[in-house]
């Protein structure tokens, strides 16, 4: 979604630079307020109902939140 392409036509050394970035920076400050909870072992991240009462996600956002894997 960072660069407007699907997955598969994302170049291998920017998806890992985005799931790096994602993982050790981002989901931890998320995680930090509530927002979203993250599984390492299953790398899947799930939207909290704090961020659903603190933010108004579109339906597609929310799908997203919920299956969003790394």
């Amino acid at each position: 979604m960072e660069c407007g392409k699907h997955q598969r036509d994302i170049e291998e050394e920017t998806h890992t630079r985005v799931v790096t970035s994602l993982v050790h920076c981002h989901i931890p400050r998320l995680v930090d307020h509530s927002l979203v909870e993250y599984d390492r072992e299953t790398n899947t991240v799930t939207l909290e109902n704090t961020a659903r009462e603190r933010f108004p996600f579109r339906a597609d956002q929310d799908l997203f939140f919920a299956t969003a894997s790394g």
